[in-house]
């Protein structure tokens, strides 16, 4: 008879999440490569293109809705999508922001290819940086984890933790350089409004 799920397993997956965190962070590219993706998304035309498949098309369709409440309009594209009449959407001067663990979905690497040709600026977090969606990249952060955080195979856990972490905080940034946005964060989620504390 198998025992059951245990708190201690729990416990050593949770780990790996935070774990994760603190290798990119203590990464010696880390903050130039973030500084250098901060740059583009700072200059680029709205609406913000968040581009991916799978697992990483969820942290991409997660994060255009959170950068659209906090008043950045943002679009979530479905790679597949994007290849079948969704690319009318980029235009030049937008910016993309491209998810992808391995680097390698055809679907994604054509849609960089694409948006390339388009001049479109593409922001690429992939954990291979020698994946031909890295070497499209007009800033790239490298975003890798060791290990996932289940007990096998190779199911994205630790990875769209990690990726969803660094869009937050891309926005997080971005959000800083533009306080006049703080006022419209009310404006734009009137049932149910986050807390804006004195900046309304």
């Amino acid at each position: 008879m198998t025992e059951g799920p245990s708190a201690s397993d729990f416990m050593r997956y949770f780990g790996q999440h935070i774990a994760a965190l603190e290798r990119f962070m203590s990464a010696p590219a880390t903050v130039d490569a973030v500084g250098a993706a901060l740059s583009l998304l700072a200059e680029v035309r709205a609406p913000l293109l968040m581009i991916g498949l799978g697992k990483s098309g969820a942290v991409a369709r997660k994060l255009a809705s959170t950068f659209t409440t906090a008043g950045i309009p943002a679009l979530f594209l479905h790679a597949s999508d994007a290849l079948h009449g969704e690319l009318g959407w980029a235009q030049v001067g937008q910016g993309a922001l491209l998810i992808s663990r391995g680097g390698r979905t055809r679907e994604v690497v054509q849609v960089a290819t694409i948006l390339g040709q388009r001049g479109c600026a593409r922001v690429v977090i992939t954990g291979d940086p020698e994946s031909p969606l890295a070497r499209q990249a007009d800033a790239l952060i490298h975003a890798g984890v060791a290990d996932e955080a289940v007990p096998f195979g190779r199911l994205p856990t630790a990875s769209t933790t990690l990726h969803q972490a660094i869009g937050d905080a891309l926005l997080a940034a971005l959000l800083s350089a533009r306080p006049e946005l703080s006022r419209g964060l009310a404006d734009n989620h009137p049932a149910g409004t986050p807390d804006v504390g004195a900046t309304r």
